[in-house]
């Protein structure tokens, strides 16, 4: 849901200032650089299964903000969810490359890092999908109310903020005793 908000352009603000997701971008990129060289350390302490429920907190809270400002224009809360999307997500994508290295027997690793960067993306193209029907010329709030191919692309944020806990939850079930693994056994 993360890449697709930002194939949206500014996190999908359509008709304001893209200043807030740019500086909760940086803030996010920034705090991830920092958290990221720790989160190998703190995914083995905390476990693949938290660190997994932990980092999907973040991109939650994340896609809440930009819901929030869309209604308050509260830049501090954009700010705020992109320091903590930068430390949940460094910890996300730790316990994430632990999975990826470790589940795959040896001779099929490639593939499983083939499907999971596709699907990963295919986020991008979403968004940038519901920017490319948006109608051309010059969007303004008047062109962009009335339109009817906007309509479907307006609940863009609300839709993420429902998806995007149900990770959290599933991560929470998932057991890592429970996945078949084969090394050549």
């Amino acid at each position: 849901m993360f890449n697709a908000l930002n194939g949206l352009g500014a996190a999908g603000q359509f008709e304001k200032d893209s200043k807030a997701a740019d500086n909760a971008n940086s803030a996010l990129y920034a705090t991830f650089a920092v958290v990221g060289f720790f989160s190998g350390s703190i995914t083995n302490k905390l476990g693949i299964k938290t660190a997994i429920s932990f980092g999907g907190l973040g991109y939650s809270v994340n896609i809440a903000a930009y819901l929030c400002y869309n209604h308050t224009m509260n830049v501090g809360f954009v700010l705020f969810s992109g320091f903590l999307l930068g430390c949940c997500a460094g910890v996300l994508w730790s316990a994430q490359g632990q999975i990826m290295m470790s589940y795959p027997p040896e001779a099929s690793k490639g593939r499983y890092i083939f499907v999971f960067w596709a699907i990963f993306n295919l986020g991008g193209v979403i968004g940038s999908l519901v920017i490319y029907m948006l109608p051309t010329g010059p969007l303004n709030a008047v062109t962009n109310l009335f339109s009817t191919r906007f309509l479907w692309a307006r609940p863009s944020i609300p839709t993420a903020q429902a998806v995007s806990p149900t990770g959290c939850i599933l991560a929470s079930w998932f057991s890592p005793s429970q996945v078949p693994v084969s090394h050549g056994h």
